[in-house]
């Protein structure tokens, strides 16, 4: 399935009490880089307020969180009614050595709306997001390697329930995406949704996943990354690459290259 555009974003604050505040400028819409879910949203660390910044800020893609009305904010999320979205946004505080109620949480939201222009998320909001992208990747890798998926959920003790998670949180993160007529546009997107749909898009038609032979990375990935930022599918390498990006390849010969000298000086 074709992939949406999102509504981009100049800035975004992030505020004391974890609230990311996103600035819109002139209207632009842009697009999530390719493998996304193998890259930028793998390496963020859902534990640091830093690396959550960086993610949504520095690539000014869009928003990570719901862009729905408050009542509904869990919608992208396998939480069926109120008291499953509490649970979940209370465990993710939790390992994150903080608390956060969904009461707590919805009054605040609406006082900082009242205060501030555009859809504000919290950084635990966005935690729970970040966990499912790299929870999802995991499965994923295993799956394509031949190792056990179930590995990839917390105390998750079989394929069944793996793959019963898997379809839970992709189809509730799909759920505007679902074929449909429609009068008016679609909802906007959101970065979680859109790399999950990557990443589903992947797993069904059957890419082939190999390992970055950059002996400092060693990264998952399918098409190697060219010097276009934004380029389309269809233009990244898929088949006889050994590396993620090119700047690995580089990094690589480097390393090769400086080995050789050195073997050659010492004669070896």
């Amino acid at each position: 399935m074709a992939e949406p555009l999102l509504d981009s974003v100049d800035t975004v604050e992030l505020t004391e009490d974890g609230w990311l505040l996103p600035q819109y400028g002139w209207y632009a819409a842009t697009r999530l880089p390719a493998e996304a879910y193998l890259h930028e949203l793998a390496d963020a660390d859902p534990r640091s307020r830093a690396d959550l910044k960086a993610l949504i800020g520095l690539g000014c893609w869009g928003p990570l969180g719901s862009t729905v009305a408050p009542h509904d904010a869990y919608r992208d999320l396998p939480a069926s009614n109120p008291t499953a979205w509490r649970r979940a946004l209370a465990e993710t505080a939790a390992l994150n050595g903080r608390t956060m109620d969904i009461v707590d949480l919805e009054q605040e939201r609406e006082m900082v709306m009242r205060r501030h222009h555009g859809w504000p998320a919290h950084v635990e909001e966005v935690a729970i997001r970040l966990r499912a992208v790299q929870a999802l990747t995991r499965h994923l890798v295993a799956f394509q390697e031949g190792r056990p998926v179930e590995a990839a959920w917390r105390k998750c003790a079989s394929p069944e329930d793996a793959w019963e998670r898997f379809a839970q949180w992709a189809n509730a993160a799909l759920r505007d995406f679902h074929v449909r007529v429609l009068v008016n546009d679609a909802a906007p997107s959101t970065v979680y949704a859109v790399a999950i749909l990557q990443l589903v898009n992947d797993l069904s038609e059957g890419e082939t996943f190999r390992r970055c032979a950059n002996e400092t990375c060693g990264r998952p990935f399918v098409r190697q990354r060219g010097r276009a930022r934004y380029a389309d599918k269809g233009t990244r390498h898929s088949t006889g690459v050994l590396y993620c990006t090119r700047l690995c390849a580089r990094a690589q010969a480097e390393r090769m290259r400086r080995r050789a000298k050195r073997d050659e000086r010492n004669g070896s």
